[in-house]
């Protein structure tokens, strides 16, 4: 978040999760409760359900930052999409 921070001070509307490994998506979280809306492909949705929760229980115990989340899974993204070219919009311009 600080790393955003120095990027722009506009805030991160959306997260996109590239695949579903813990260095991609583990701080869903993190982002959704700074308002963000995480998005990703819906295979990554579909191998997310495929090694969780047990990579997330396994990594809660080797790295801090996840498990002082307290959480017994990882947060899936938030809307998932299937289409080929997905167009983001935020009202405005097309991204």
């Amino acid at each position: 978040m600080a790393d955003a921070t120095k990027v722009s001070l506009k805030p991160v509307k959306f997260v996109f999760d590239t695949h579903h490994h813990g260095d991609h998506l583990y701080g869903n979280a993190v982002w959704t409760q700074a308002g963000a809306v995480t998005i990703a492909y819906v295979g990554v949705a579909e191998e997310l359900k495929r090694y969780e929760p047990a990579r997330w229980q396994s990594t809660a115990k080797q790295r801090k930052d996840v498990g002082e989340m307290n959480m017994d899974h990882p947060e899936a993204p938030q809307q998932t999409f299937k289409d080929n070219p997905h167009v983001m919009t935020d009202g405005g311009a097309t991204r």
